[in-house]
């Protein structure tokens, strides 16, 4: 199945530059030049793609993935910004942009795995099961906290907030459905 290229004029520039649903800009023909072409994009940090822009006055800098969300999703709604479904900042493609909040962002980070929590952070020295086990052990009293603590390299004043639910690692492990052993 061959992808079919659709241009649509960038706001605010119409008549000179145009986006397409690919994530490519291009210049049209003008008194200075006599064609157009697809202009070369800079890689900024994590990998956002960014172009510039020449208008009346400055200069302007602008990040791909806007341009190509405005042209093809509409102007941005207010307290919105650009997510990228895949996760690869990158992708500029009409089909992997969209508006969300940026809690919605924040979601998309952390399941793409560009953000990591709990035991996939490197320095974790507890897995979720370990945070079970300390919530069970915790809750049936049969074993001191102290030994708690020293068995899985924490303090007693972490077992005792573990087990009553107030660290968010053991929330998200009651939340997830964890069954805690007897």
């Amino acid at each position: 199945m061959q992808i079919i290229k659709i241009w649509k004029p960038i706001q605010g520039y119409e008549g000179r530059y145009e986006v397409s649903n690919l994530g490519e800009v291009r210049s049209l023909p003008s008194n200075w030049a006599r064609t157009g072409r697809i202009l070369k994009q800079q890689t900024k940090k994590r990998g956002y793609k960014t172009i510039t822009l020449h208008g009346v006055g400055k200069p302007k800098t602008a990040q791909v993935h806007s341009i190509v969300c405005t042209a093809f999703q509409g102007v941005r709604p207010v307290g919105t910004e650009v997510r990228h479904m895949n996760g690869i900042s990158s992708d500029n493609r009409e089909e992997n942009l969209r508006w969300g909040t940026h809690q919605d962002n924040a979601n998309d980070a952390k399941s793409h795995g560009v953000i990591l929590c709990g035991e996939a952070l490197p320095q974790a020295k507890l897995t979720d099961t370990d945070i079970a086990e300390i919530i069970r052990l915790d809750r049936t009293a049969v074993i001191p906290r102290q030994e708690i603590g020293e068995r899985y390299g924490v303090t007693e004043q972490y077992v005792r907030q573990t087990g009553k639910g107030y660290t968010r690692r053991a929330r998200r492990v009651l939340d997830s459905g964890v069954r805690l052993a007897s």
